[in-house]
């Protein structure tokens, strides 16, 4: 899984993938730097993207049916996420 999680940042790195993200707030370096962080589960990259943007939006509360995983997430500054469900 590691090294289809590489693979996928090479695609998006010379592909015209649109995401959800600002790259100018450097989102990407940030996604990444997740999905290596917890590689052993391994994160997604909707998960990442969804990480990054609690941490710079300043949200702890999610709702989401991915329990077992975002209970071991821990978005910087954020401490635990609040889960909802």
């Amino acid at each position: 899984c590691a090294q289809a999680q590489h693979e996928l940042w090479g695609v998006l790195g010379v592909a015209d993938v649109q995401l959800m993200i600002e790259r100018g707030r450097d989102d990407c370096v940030r996604m990444r730097e997740l999905m290596w962080k917890y590689r052993d589960l391994p994160m997604d990259l909707a998960d990442a993207a969804l990480v990054r943007v609690a941490e710079r939006e300043h949200i702890r509360r999610v709702f989401t049916i991915d329990r077992r995983d975002f209970e071991i997430y821990r978005p910087y500054r954020l401490g635990r996420f609040e889960i909802l469900l």
